[in-house]
């Protein structure tokens, strides 16, 4: 499986530039993660605090990987550089879902391939990186025979998520 070549991050620098201040924002935009391989399929999230949170589908490991950043007012990174691991799990992790919850932090979804199947997992990381639900690779939301794929989620406006997918099992066939 091969994402898109990865796109450029100068669209952070036009969307969440403050204005004038002592802004470290580059005119070709802020570096994220300079790993070796591939990043792709970023996806954002305001920490409600000036800056963002990213994830992504990060190939460094010779397969797709979830990884994570936040990003300041400023443009710096704030968490590990090259990105906080939200899960390595065998096999290829894609398709990263993100929302703030509330807290300056961030739930995040993707599909995960680690069984025969296509699976649901989670991991909710709090405003200084760390991840809070497992130490690491993620919960399970669902893990039912057959693919479930392209995970979305939306705020429950108190701090927790609503998860939605594409269940591709038989027993929905």
């Amino acid at each position: 499986m091969k994402t898109p070549p990865a796109v450029p991050f100068l669209i952070l620098a036009m969307v969440f530039h403050p204005g004038p201040s002592q802004a470290a924002w580059s005119a070709d935009g802020n570096v994220i993660s300079a790993a070796g391989n591939e990043q792709g399929r970023p996806v954002i999230v305001s920490d409600g605090a000036g800056g963002a949170i990213v994830v992504w589908a990060d190939y460094r490991n010779t397969n797709y990987d979830i990884y994570a950043q936040r990003i300041g007012p400023s443009g710096a990174v704030m968490w590990t550089p090259d990105g906080v691991v939200l899960c390595t799990a065998l096999k290829n992790q894609t398709n990263p879902t993100i929302v703030a919850d509330g807290s300056g932090g961030a739930i995040v979804t993707w599909q995960d391939e680690r069984s025969s199947f296509n699976d649901i997992y989670a991991q909710r990381i709090n405003a200084a990186g760390a991840v809070q639900w497992t130490p690491a690779d993620g919960v399970a939301l669902c893990v039912t025979g057959g693919d479930q794929i392209y995970p979305t989620l939306s705020s429950d406006g108190s701090g927790e998520a609503i998860v939605a997918w594409q269940d591709k099992s038989k027993r929905y066939q």
